[in-house]
């Protein structure tokens, strides 16, 4: 009964946490997908704005390539003065083959990088895009936005896993013990147990409470975490160093200026 109760918890736990999680990745308000045929390889910025210090910004590219292409995507970052921040950079693709259980195709249509800026203010984005071919590149436009969103739902993984973790367990132990139980069934014949015995068996009711709050609790001030505005400064140099997809040109850091003539430019993909 013990592990039932603790099952029952652990699946309530992480199906909150899933919730909070969806909603803390939810855009603050709709904004509409640009073509990257007005942005994308020209001086054109691309401008957006964070409304709050330390706020969640989402960058987000959808494409369809042609089969067995790649189109690798630099996003740069400037701030309102011009500064270089740092640039996302990512790949779309598509691939085709066949092996023993035949053919087979898959496709990379979407990326996203949800990223925090710990200062509020008007930022400017420059596109540049680099592709497998001239033809992936003249039939296969992308469209990308540019986006505030409610929090940083990578803080709710932590909850999610442990919660799932404990669930997974408890269901190993029903299991077990549905096995144990078909193997030494015996046939037995039936004796009579005395009030005392019966008492000596019984075992004081687990209490809920203290579980609940081992799971909530700490549910629940992860969930404030993850709204909560991060306003810590950013080394962006330091930082591309431990996140794949964020990349510090150093030329550019070095000479940051407003004009759009020192941006380098220049993806680094290719699948």
């Amino acid at each position: 009964m013990t592990t039932m109760k603790l099952f029952i918890i652990a699946i309530v736990t992480f199906i909150f946490a899933w919730v909070i999680d969806t909603h803390v990745a939810a855009p603050e308000t709709s904004k509409p997908f640009a073509n990257s045929a007005q942005y994308s390889n020209t001086d054109t910025p691309y401008p957006f704005e964070v409304t709050r210090d330390g706020q969640m910004i989402r960058f987000e590219v959808r494409g369809r390539l042609p089969l067995n292409s790649w189109k690798s995507i630099d996003i740069e970052v400037f701030d309102s003065e011009g500064n270089y921040l740092f640039a996302y950079t990512d790949e779309l693709w598509a691939e085709s083959g066949r092996d023993s259980e035949g053919s087979w195709t898959e496709y990379h249509t979407q990326v996203h990088l949800d990223q925090r800026f710990p200062k509020k203010g008007m930022y400017q984005a420059f596109i540049t895009d680099n592709s497998s071919s001239k033809q992936a590149s003249q039939q296969s436009s992308f469209h990308f936005r540019i986006l505030t969103i409610r929090g940083d739902a990578g803080k709710m993984n932590i909850i999610l896993w442990l919660s799932g973790l404990v669930a997974g367990f408890c269901l190993l132990v029903f299991i077990h013990r549905l096995e144990q139980e078909k193997n030494e069934i015996e046939y037995k014949p039936i004796k009579r147990l005395t009030t005392k015995q019966l008492d000596a068996m019984k075992t004081a009711p687990m209490k809920v409470w203290p579980i609940l709050l081992l799971f909530f609790i700490p549910t629940l001030l992860t969930s404030v975490w993850a709204y909560s505005d991060d306003e810590d400064e950013i080394n962006w140099l330091s930082y591309s160093y431990r996140h794949n997809h964020i990349y510090v040109d150093r030329e550019l850091r070095e000479h940051s200026v407003a004009s759009a003539q020192f941006r380098t430019g220049g993806s680094r993909g290719g699948k």
